[in-house]
């Protein structure tokens, strides 16, 4: 049966009310739903830019969009893998915990995927414990958000199926959230990164997250300036991380001779 939570029954969090218009409101305390369930104090909570969509969106959302959090167990349930007074980041995205795919970490290939109704901009929030990650005292909660969320999660599973070598070129398109993750990861591994992105700003980003070279498709032709780069070999690996129709396009021409 699910519990409610150390006698509460209430708690703050935020709603979207469309209209880029937001409020905070009163919501039931969470339950430990699942067996292995924790209750965390929510310390940090990310906006994502998915989460732009609900925000401009003319009509309210009974929550928000968020899931990409961090905080401190406060209540462990039944787990075995956590105690009160750990400090956690938690997945995005929830496998049931119990499959094949689950097994190996892959959430997003779980055919019985969970979740919950309610964002995590809240002050407190339930997760189970498969989906939990510890973050060692020396982590900030805000950059364990990116370390477990999106930010760091995507970059890293991309860097486990691209099986990147020291000196391959890597070309990341979008100097986003994801993009900027991808290229600290990529530039660790030893890859000569290239960033291309319409943005200058975001451009100078990229620079301090490792990469060799940046460009500006407004002010540049890419595949021109690459070919350079590269000395006309165009690169080994394209990561696309603006989700546009003309850069995956371009990813698949630089990437054509690999």
């Amino acid at each position: 049966m699910p519990s409610t939570i150390m006698g509460r029954d209430q708690m703050l969090g935020v709603q979207l009310l469309g209209n880029e218009t937001v409020t905070i409101k009163e919501y039931p305390e969470p339950t430990l739903t699942y067996k292995n369930d924790l209750l965390i104090q929510v310390t940090a909570s990310g906006i994502c830019g998915s989460e732009m969509h609900g925000y401009r969106s003319p009509t309210p959302h009974t929550s928000n969009g968020g899931h990409e959090v961090a905080g401190e167990v406060i209540e462990a349930g039944r787990s075995t893998k956590f105690k009160v007074g750990d400090r956690v980041g938690i997945h995005a995205v929830w496998g049931c915990g119990d499959c094949r795919w689950c097994g190996v970490g892959q959430y997003t290939s779980c055919k019985n995927r969970i979740g919950r109704d309610l964002g995590t901009h809240v002050e407190r929030f339930a997760a189970p414990d498969h989906v939990c990650l510890k973050l060692p005292e020396d982590v900030p909660f805000d950059v364990g958000v990116l370390l477990t969320g999106d930010g760091c999660g995507v970059p890293y599973r991309v860097s486990q199926r691209l099986n990147t070598k020291g000196g391959d070129f890597v070309c990341v398109l979008g100097a986003g959230p994801v993009g900027l993750g991808n290229t600290i990861v990529q530039s660790f591994l030893g890859a000569e990164v290239i960033v291309i992105d319409i943005n200058d700003y975001r451009l100078s980003l990229a620079k301090e997250a490792g990469a060799a070279h940046t460009i500006n498709s407004k002010n540049t032709d890419p595949l021109e300036a690459i070919t350079e780069i590269t000395h006309g070999m165009l690169v080994d690996k394209c990561i696309e991380a603006a989700g546009r129709p003309e850069t995956l396009k371009l990813a698949f021409t630089l990437a054509a001779v690999a």
